[in-house]
Order: C-alpha cells, then structure tokens, then sequence
C-alpha cells in the first residue's frame, strides 16, 4: 500500500502519495501552477522557475516541480510576491525571444511562452542583441530549427537522452548568446552526424516554435488543426496517434495524450503518414494491362469487372487451389475478416495470407494455449521497469524502433539487465547488456541450454565449443526467472525460424515462467503491422476467424498459383509467381507499377477505417480521418464489390455490420 502525506495548498488540506511534487500535489487537487520548462512526460528540470511557490517556514520561493511535498508543508501558489516574479521571469525570456513574428507564428495561441505572457500583462521589453543563427536551419528532411525562438526550457535536450536514448543536442554557450545546438565531439554538427533518428520527439515537448516539422508554416494555426484519432501502421506495435488536419490535408501526426500508454512516436510513426501521402492526393487510378503488358486506364467499375473475370476463368480452368489471396499487413481487424471471407467462402481457396509468417503464427498460438485466451505479453510500461530483458534476433531499431527505445530506457537507468542475441551496436555501451552474439542465428541452442539447465540443473552438450561456461548459463537462467523477466522477439528470428527454433523458444519461455497460465512475459514481433488482428480474424492459412485451426495447408507459392488477388505490397518473392496473373489492392499515392495485371486504387491509410491489434493484444480504432472525397473506395468496399461481382449476396451498409457479424463468431479456447 502506498504511504500517503497531508499538506495544505492555499488554505485547502489534501493528501498525495508520498513522492509526489508540489505541482503535481496542486494539480491533482484543480489547483494550476504555472509552468514554462515543465513536462509532464518529462522528469522536472527546474530551469525557467515560473512554477515557484511560497512554503511555510521558508525565507525564498521554491520550484514546485522538482520538490516533493512533505508531511505538514503548508503551500502558497499565489501572492503580489509570486506573481511579480514569474511576470520578471516571461519578460525575461521575452527579451530574447523575436515576439515580432507572433503574428505570423504558427504556435500563436498555443504557444507556452505567449501564453504566460499574456497572463501577467508583460510589457515586450527591449530586444537583447545575441549572436546566434537569425535564420531556420533545415538541414533534414524532417524537422527544422528556429535558435532564435527557443528559451532554453532543455526539454529538447531532455527528452532526446531519456525518451529517444540519444544525445543529439548540447546546451552551448553563454549568457544571452546560450543556445541548444546538435553537437558532438566538441562542435557543431549536422542533425544526422549528431546521431539524431528524427524521431520527432524534441519537436513535441517545444513549447514555442523553436523546433517544428519541415514546412509545418503551409498548414493552418493551431487551433485550426482538426485532429482524429488513429494507429500507426508501420510496424506491429501500433502506436497510437493523433492526426492533425488543415483543409483536409495532414499537416502533423503526434503522439496519442492517453493515460498510461507510452507517449512518444519513431521516425516512420511521426514523419511516416506524411510520406506516404506525397504533396497531393491522387484522385484515382484504375488499370488494365492490354495485350501488349501496357496498363491502360479505365473506370472503377470496369477494373472490377476485368478483375473477376479474370481469377474466375483462372478458378474454372484450373480450380479453387490456383488461387491464392495475399495482403502486406495492413489490412484493419474488419478488412480481414471480409477478405477471408471472400477467399473461403467466395472464391473457395485456402491459399492466404495476409501478412504473418508462419512461425510467428506458431509461436503465438503456442504461447496462446499455455497462457490462456486474452493473456497478452508485456506492454511499454511493464517494460521499462523490467529486471531483465532478452532480445531475439536483430534489427529493432530499424522494424520497431519505439521499442528499441524503450529497451535502451530501460537499460540505460539501470532498470533492466539487457540480453543480446544479435551483435552490440554503439547504443549499447550506454547501459547494461550481456552479449550474447555468439548465438545468433542459433538462438535454439541458447534456448535448449536455458530450459536443460532449469530443467535438469545441467546442459547437455556444445557451449564450451563457442566460449561461453557453466557459469555463465547460471547467470543468465538467474536473470530470466526474475518475476519482472521479459523476452522481446524480432521479426529477424520468424524469418528465418522453423518448428524446432519456435519449440524451443515456447520451450524456454515455460522453463523460466515466463510463460504460464494467466502469465505471458514475451513479446512477439512480427515483421507485418497487424498481424495480431489478421490471425485473430482469419487472415492465415491455418486459421479461421477466432484461432479456429483449419488443418495443414501447404506452401501456396509451391502450388503452381496461376491468379493472385493482392492487398499492398506483395508479401512474397515476385520471382516465384512471375507467371501469375496479379490484381492488385492498393492505397499507394503513387502511379500502379507494371507487376500487376489489373490495379485497383483504393482511399489512402489516413481515410482508412477499422481496429487493429498490436503486439501486445490492445486492439484500438483507426478513425477515418477526413472525408473522402477523392471518389477512391476503402479495402473493404473494394472487397465487398468483388465479392458482389462473383455472386455473393452481401449487404454491408458500414463496418458496424461487420463487426456484428465478427462478434457472432465462435473463438476457440
């Protein structure tokens, strides 16, 4: 049970957890103190002293963001002496902040320091000539810099070393000429050469306009942004996000505000979206390769046609098994389990996939009866204060690098002793790890040790031959039976990985108690951004809606497939099916490639409607965030149509109906 202190705020008596600040004492009672360089995501730094508070018994005002409230404290927030001191603190840093371009800022009206301003009646003081850059510097693709606006609040620099677990920003100079600049080695760099992964963070704790996004001044002011709620779709964690809209057009993705989540965004989930949808929308492409493999442009309505036509003549002449139905991944929980339907029920095969590999498929169902139904693995929070943490395989900070942040949090202030299967990068002489690259690309022989070992109190053969004793299998079994035991596993693994590698490490996991019923310590990453959903929902050839196993499929791509129906970029070798006929599903802003037969463009990510599950089970809504008015189905009304133009009685008014439909479904246990 937590211990509890009493103190009294402006004559009001209230209790908090021991630990707990003076501002957060305040604010959990609707008592506001005002702030400049505090964040709430952020340990208290203490710099700019607007939130300062009078204590009982104390000769001088105190910062209330990096005091802890104590047992009797008797605090004031407000008095002529408080005040008169954070109104000399904003006009301070208004002396060197160019409060000329307000009305032309896009951060008027939402801007940290415009707003204290504006709340002690700030006279504009004299402007302090300083010798630094008067000019933005955009020297990426990403995020540019405006030197001359930040008042050197260091959450930039704060949040780069504990939220990114880089050290891309210094705080140089002096007196009116400091500055927050990208540094390393003594000098000035590049943002690049300062290690930034241009993950965006810095440009969401500023609270003036000194750091924003690349061209962010062609969207509207602040208050104008329209924002929707949504996921990222890049990789399998599925960040939430918000999504912010000027005139229809996304002008930024943020990190989602909810409670208790992890709060910050990588490269692909901040910069991605936008990426992806180019400087314009297109309107609509539709083709169809004529005889002469030239794609010609037709109507939607005759694309579909072409479409059916074509994989039904293909059905008839060779049957249901030539062929096969293929998605990339991003397909939402509800496109899924229409497309499947479709596959199944429409077009009678049972050669699918829609973004999962078969060795994640077996891990996770493996994990899944031991653990029990809705027993998911570990989320952010419970990883960041891990004790230990194995990694499996390579490659996060490129496939999910949020946890790669998360991990190097972890390891870096102490939390967590770090295993390595994959070999040490730069990062990991930051915090505490063990390498273990001596086992990569034979994690079974890691895994068989780990469970002998617990098992049996011995190891059956081979570990002396690659240099690793006894004595270190002791430590590492210690460390993975520590309750707060996690292990994190990369796509790299399932990619290689077959039904020996996933008995061993379901093997291992059960071993150390990782895995138990009502108990699942690790976290499963496939290289597809939903692939929770789509098996959930039937997206693989082993199982139906609801984990029902439909019995051994072969490898569809070794069946002689003559017709594909394909969502997204194809998740195969186009080597292997060069001779099929291809209808591509594609929500790309780009001009229809020359691989597939017929392409069919559908609305893009950020119109895209429906829930999808991440890693560890949270199934969240991606809303549509802005009308559709490019005339541009979404996947799912595409994959309704199609079933229409095969026969099929369908009647789905909206994606409600479908998830009546889903929730109707019986789920194995």
């Amino acid at each position: 049970m937590k211990k509890t202190v009493s103190l009294t705020i402006n004559g009001a008596k209230i209790f908090v957890d021991r630990g707990t600040t003076i501002l957060e004492a305040a604010r959990q009672n609707g008592i506001e103190i005002p702030t400049l360089c505090y964040h709430p995501a952020l340990k208290p730094l203490g710099h700019c002293r607007v939130c300062i508070v009078e204590i009982e018994g104390m000769e001088k005002p105190v910062t209330s963001c990096d005091n802890p409230a104590t047992e009797g404290m008797v605090v004031s927030t407000e008095s002529e002496l408080l005040e008169e001191k954070r109104k000399q603190l904003t006009e301070l840093a208004l002396a060197t902040h160019p409060y000329k371009d307000c009305l032309t800022c896009t951060r008027t009206g939402t801007c940290e320091l415009q707003d204290s301003a504006y709340r002690y009646g700030c006279a504009l003081p004299e402007q302090l000539e300083r010798d630094i850059p008067a000019v933005k510097t955009a020297d990426n693709p990403y995020l540019s810099r405006d030197e001359e606006k930040c008042i050197i609040c260091g959450r930039c620099v704060q949040v780069c070393r504990t939220g990114a677990g880089r050290f891309v920003y210094s705080i140089v100079g002096s007196g009116v000429d400091t500055r927050v600049a990208p540094w390393r080695s003594g000098r000035e760099v590049s943002m690049e050469d300062a290690g930034c992964i241009f993950c965006g963070q810095c440009i969401d704790v500023c609270p003036v306009a000194a750091l924003s996004e690349v061209d962010r001044e062609k969207g509207g002011r602040e208050w104008e942004l329209v924002t929707y709620p949504g996921i990222c779709l890049h990789c399998s964690l599925g960040c939430p996000t918000s999504r912010h809209y000027s005139n229809g057009r996304l002008v930024k993705t943020t990190a989602s505000a909810s409670k208790g989540e992890h709060k910050w965004l990588c490269r692909k989930g901040k910069f991605g979206l936008n990426e992806d949808a180019g400087e314009e929308n297109i309107t609509g492409s539709f083709t169809v390769k004529d005889e002469d493999g030239v794609n010609q442009n037709v109507e939607l309505k005759d694309a579909l046609k072409a479409a059916s036509e074509s994989l039904k003549l293909i059905k008839d002449s060779h049957g249901a098994g030539a062929l096969a139905v293929f998605a990339s991944g991003q397909l939402s929980n509800e496109e899924s389990y229409l497309l499947q339907k479709l596959a199944r029920n429409v077009l009678e095969t049972d050669n699918i996939n829609f973004g999962a590999e078969p060795a994640w498929v077996e891990a996770f169902t493996a994990i899944r009866a031991i653990a029990g139904a809705g027993i998911n693995g570990p989320g952010f929070n419970q990883l960041e204060r891990a004790e230990t943490i194995l990694i499996v395989g390579s490659g996060l900070e490129e496939s999910h690098p949020v946890a790669e942040m998360i991990i190097n949090r972890a390891g870096r202030f102490g939390c967590a002793r770090v295993l390595k299967t994959s070999p040490p990068t730069e990062d990991d002489y930051f915090w505490q790890h063990m390498d273990l690259s001596i086992f990569y690309g034979r994690e079974t022989l890691l895994f068989s040790a780990i469970s002998d070992y617990l098992e049996a109190g011995s190891v059956e053969s081979g570990l002396e031959e690659i240099g690793f004793t006894a004595e270190d299998l002791r430590t590492i079994s210690g460390l993975m039976l520590k309750e707060k035991s996690y292990t994190i596993v990369s796509p790299t693994f399932f990619k290689e990985a077959g039904p020996g590698e996933v008995d061993a490490l379901v093997k291992m996991a059960r071993a150390t108690g990782q895995v138990a019923p009502g108990k699942n310590n690790i976290l499963l990453l496939s290289g597809y951004s939903n692939a929770t959903g789509i098996l959930a929902t039937g997206g693989t050839s082993y199982f139906g809606p609801g984990y029902i196993r439909q019995g051994d499929i072969d490898d569809t791509l070794q069946n002689q497939v003559k017709g594909i129906l394909l969502f997204g970029s194809p998740p195969f070798d186009p080597e292997k099916v060069k001779d099929a006929f291809i209808v591509r599903v594609s929500g790309d802003r780009k001009e229809p490639g020359q691989e597939a037969n017929i392409n069919i463009t559908t609305a893009g990510h950020d119109q895209k409607e429906g829930h999808f599950t991440n890693a560890a089970g949270q199934t969240r809504l991606n809303d549509t965030a802005v009308t559709n008015n490019t005339g541009l189905l979404n996947d799912w009304q595409v994959i309704c149509e199609l079933a229409s133009s095969f026969g099929a009685k369908w009647s789905y008014a909206s994606l409600d109906q479908v998830r009546e439909e889903m929730a109707s479904q019986p789920v194995a246990d």
